[in-house]
């Protein structure tokens, strides 16, 4: 019960954060959304590290696992997925996007000896119909440098997820999390400050509100439940989540910012969840490693 509250967790805050990075980067442009973002979160996590004594990352190992984690999980990733939005349509976005989980079964199954069952390919291929009929509204259009870049944020968060499965013992949430974001962070913040225009209204409290949430929640709180399950899950099953999330994103679309909610996309939704209940039934819970950094649950 409590993997399946903290999957939830993870999911249901992760799809907040598509109206919450609208309302950020109103003012602000992606590196700096970015750099700030990931400043915060990073800041956040260490605070969290240090209440609960977790230890500095040590040997050339761990320090491997942070800057991998640093590039394809808290930075490249995010920037190409912010730079993308300003050439494609949120929605293609989302759809590209969406095929992360197979990326994800495709490195797992190369790097972390996972079997790729046909009960995971169908279910997911169910569920990213879902998520194209959510988001494919119609009048989807975007440049190929737009769908290349999306593509690309796709590919290395699958390869991050797999790397974090495959060096688990390298890898305990609040040892490797820290570190990366504080070097994502600083760089992304340092190189959207260096190139990008300024606007003194993106610390407006609209603006720094969402970021902050961005920041704490999207990033600090749920990239912690995404390693702590990769711990103890299939990364195959945990990269699923990728495929709820738009579920989770029209329905807040439509209670918080009055966004349409149509029979396309009930339609959609139900594909996804029959799509990820297929692909997770028979799964089996893999053991927690025998060993965990001391105050680390």
């Amino acid at each position: 019960m409590k993997i399946v509250a903290a999957y939830a967790a993870m999911v249901l805050i992760w799809g907040t954060t598509w109206l919450a990075i609208k309302w950020a980067l109103a003012y602000m442009p992606p590196l700096q959304g970015v750099g700030f973002r990931y400043l915060i979160a990073g800041l956040f996590v260490l605070i969290l590290a240090r209440v609960t004594h977790a230890p500095w990352p040590r040997g050339s190992a761990a320090w491997k696992v942070v800057g991998v984690t640093a590039f394809a999980l808290f930075g490249a990733n995010y920037a190409l997925t912010y730079l993308s939005e300003e050439r494609i349509s949120s929605g293609l976005a989302a759809v590209l996007f969406g095929t992360a989980p197979f990326w994800i079964m495709l490195f797992a199954c190369f790097m972390a000896d996972e079997s790729l069952t046909p009960r995971k390919i169908v279910g997911s291929l169910l569920a990213l119909a879902g998520v194209a009929a959510i988001s494919l509204s119609g009048g989807e259009r975007g440049t190929l440098v737009g769908i290349a870049e999306i593509l690309a944020a796709a590919l290395l968060a699958a390869f991050g997820n797999v790397y974090v499965k495959r060096h688990q013992e390298h890898a305990a949430p609040l040892v490797v999390i820290p570190p990366a974001m504080l070097i994502s962070g600083i760089f992304f913040t340092t190189l959207g400050l260096l190139i990008e225009p300024h606007d003194a209204r993106a610390f407006a409290l609209p603006s720094l509100g969402a970021l902050l949430y961005l920041a704490l929640f999207g990033s600090g709180i749920a990239f912690l439940l995404n390693y702590m399950l990769l711990r103890r899950l299939p990364a195959s099953i945990v990269g699923l989540n990728g495929l709820m999330i738009p579920v989770v994103a029209v329905v807040i679309g439509a209670a918080a910012a009055g966004e349409r909610f149509t029979s396309q996309d009930l339609l959609g939704a139900a594909l996804v969840l029959v799509g990820v209940a297929l692909a997770m039934i028979g799964s089996h819970e893999l053991p927690a490693p025998s060993r965990y950094v001391p105050g680390v649950r």
